[in-house]
C-alpha cells in the first residue's frame, strides 16, 4: 500500500517536474507519478488525447492537459490532493505549474491499445498507441468535419514506430478503411506540393461519410 510517506515523496517529485523544459516530457512525467501513486490499486493509467497525440507527434501538436484513462477509484480524490492537486470543476489542477488533469473515461474503447513510454528520469507512463489514435483523429475529420482531425492524422501517419499492418486492419475493424485511403491520398498529395484549402478537405470528408451511409455501402 502506498503510505504517506510514498506520497509524499512523489509530492515532492511532482513539483520537481516545474524544472522540465519539454512541455511533453514534463507533462508526460506528472503523468507518471500519479499513475505510481495508484500502482499499490493494481490501476494503470493510460494517456490519451491532446498529450498523447504531442507524444506520438514529437510535440508538433502541444497541449497543457492531463488526459487518462483510469477507474474513478474512491481513493482519488484523497491521493491527488496529497499530491497537491486542487479541483476545479471536473479538472484537478496543480497550483503554480500550469497542470491540469482528468481522467474523463474509465477504459479504453474495445480494440484499442496502450504502449509504454519510457522517460528521461526512468518513469513509465502508458499511452494510447500511435494507430488507435490516429484511428481517433480520422474520426473527428470524417464524422464531425474537423479539418483539425485530419491535419493531426496526416501527422501521425508519417510518425514513427507507426505498425502500417495493425493500422490497416484496426481501419478495416472500424470501417474507416474509406477515410484511411483518402488520408493517405491527400497526405501524398501534400506531400508533392499540391495545396488543399481547408473546404476542400471538408468537402472529402463529407463525401467519405455521406458513401458510407448510402444505400449502397449496406
Amino acid at each position: 500500500m502506498t503510505d504517506g510517506g510514498d506520497l509524499a515523496q512523489l509530492r515532492e517529485a511532482l513539483f520537481g517536474t516545474a524544472a522540465i523544459d519539454d512541455p511533453t516530457e514534463r507533462l508526460l512525467e506528472v503523468a507518471a507519478i500519479i499513475a505510481e501513486a495508484f500502482a499499490d490499486l493494481g490501476v494503470q493509467p493510460v494517456v490519451v488525447g491532446g498529450l498523447a497525440l504531442a507524444y506520438w507527434s514529437d510535440s508538433a501538436f502541444l497541449t497543457g492537459d492531463i488526459d487518462v484513462v483510469m477507474p474513478r477509484l474512491p481513493e482519488l480524490s484523497a491521493r491527488l490532493e496529497v499530491l497537491g492537486f486542487e479541483r476545479e470543476g471536473r479538472e484537478w489542477v496543480l497550483p503554480g505549474h500550469d497542470v491540469a488533469f482528468e481522467a474523463p473515461g474509465e477504459t479504453l474503447e474495445p480494440g484499442d491499445t496502450a504502449e509504454p513510454a519510457e522517460l528521461p528520469s526512468g518513469r513509465q507512463i502508458m499511452v494510447l498507441s500511435l494507430e488507435d489514435l490516429l484511428l481517433w483523429r480520422l474520426r473527428e475529420w470524417i464524422h464531425w468535419r474537423a479539418v483539425s482531425g485530419f491535419h493531426q492524422a496526416a501527422r501521425l501517419l508519417v510518425a514513427e514506430p507507426l505498425d502500417a499492418e495493425r493500422l490497416g486492419r484496426r481501419a478495416h475493424e472500424e470501417g474507416l478503411t474509406p477515410a484511411l485511403d483518402e488520408l493517405k491520398r491527400l497526405t501524398a498529395e501534400i506531400e508533392a506540393g499540391r495545396a488543399y484549402e481547408n473546404r476542400e478537405i471538408s468537402a472529402v470528408a463529407e463525401r467519405i461519410a455521406h458513401a458510407s451511409y448510402s444505400p449502397e455501402s449496406e
